[in-house]
């Protein structure tokens, strides 16, 4: 089973099979093409959430209802993908340690993060946090002890491993199924990792193996639990040893291209039918805003924020279309 790629589409338009188009490069710059073969289908492509693509929409209405599959983090894509999802099972036969993971560690919390500002205000929310913890940010918001974000994972890893006790895995949008390596990297360390998402992660870990900023009534009730965790080794140590309970891996073993190939070859002579992807894929009806994520966990922080417009259009001034293709 082969599939040849070329990242210069000009060169081989008329002769390929599959077009993939990235949601978030698709711009009134670089626009989807007005001709395309017969035959040739489309595919929608992101693995980053709605947010990232939705302000296109206004000025590309003409695009979203030209393509025939698509491939997102979502599990109702057409072909599911993500670098980052997760599947755990019980480990079978499974006893504690008696290891004190809390040993050695002489600092508290650490947050690497290299966007300063983003959608999910996640920034506020640790500010807060620091009035009551000590948190260490690193990379380029903070103190770049590791280099970049792509240089440093290792670095990152064993300081973790070695110094830290909490890491924040604050995502930078709250949307269905969307988590990122923010956690999955921490997975195989002894830390107890701090989570901020949509996701509902008792999906794939054990309650009790990590703390969710939605079970606590604020920044400092949070960080008021993570300094009695932080001078109570064996409250500290259950955390651990409650996720070495599951063991984990990536859903998603192979490169993106072979999991494109193998379906490109079952689905070759198939005719497919893609509905309007702003139906499908939408920050309205997969993601929630800042403002309301922070209700009811961070009043300080939800009485300053106000939602964004793409959280609104639907069902006012957006005309979603039923139109569909087949090739």
């Amino acid at each position: 089973m082969k599939c040849s790629y070329n990242p210069n589409p000009k060169e081989i338009w008329d002769e390929a099979e599959v077009v993939i188009f990235h949601g978030r490069h698709i711009t009134k710059d670089h626009p989807v093409p007005t001709y395309r073969p017969p035959r040739q289908k489309w595919l929608f492509y992101e693995s980053e959430p709605p947010l990232r693509v939705w302000d296109r929409v206004k000025v590309l209405n003409d695009v979203w209802g030209e393509f025939n599959f698509t491939s997102t983090y979502m599990d109702d894509s057409d072909l599911p993908y993500s670098y980052f999802k997760l599947e755990c099972e019980k480990v079978k036969g499974w006893k504690p340690s008696g290891i004190n993971w809390a040993q050695n560690k002489t600092k508290t919390t650490a947050w690497w993060v290299s966007h300063c500002k983003c959608d999910s205000r996640r920034e506020m929310y640790v500010e807060e946090m620091k009035k009551f913890l000590q948190v260490d940010v690193m990379g380029s918001c903070g103190t770049p002890k590791c280099g970049s974000y792509v240089e440093g994972p290792r670095c990152v890893e064993d300081l973790l491993h070695n110094d830290y006790k909490f890491y924040l895995a604050f995502e930078n949008s709250f949307c269905k199924e969307y988590y990122t390596e923010k956690l999955s990297k921490c997975l195989s360390i002894n830390v107890i990792p701090v989570l901020m998402g949509l996701h509902d992660y008792t999906d794939f870990m054990p309650e009790g193996s990590y703390l969710d900023v939605r079970d606590f009534k604020g920044p400092q009730h949070l960080a008021e639990f993570m300094n009695y965790l932080d001078k109570n080794d064996t409250a500290y140590n259950e955390y651990i040893e409650r996720r070495s309970t599951v063991k984990c891996e990536k859903r998603d073993k192979l490169p993106f291209s072979c999991v494109l190939c193998q379906y490109l070859h079952e689905h070759r002579h198939q005719r497919q039918i893609a509905p309007d992807t702003r139906k499908t894929f939408n920050a309205a009806s997969h993601c929630i805003s800042p403002k309301k994520f922070f209700k009811g966990i961070a009043e300080g922080i939800y009485s300053t924020i106000d939602t964004p417009e793409v959280f609104e259009e639907i069902g006012n001034d957006m005309e979603w279309t039923d139109e569909k293709i087949i090739v």
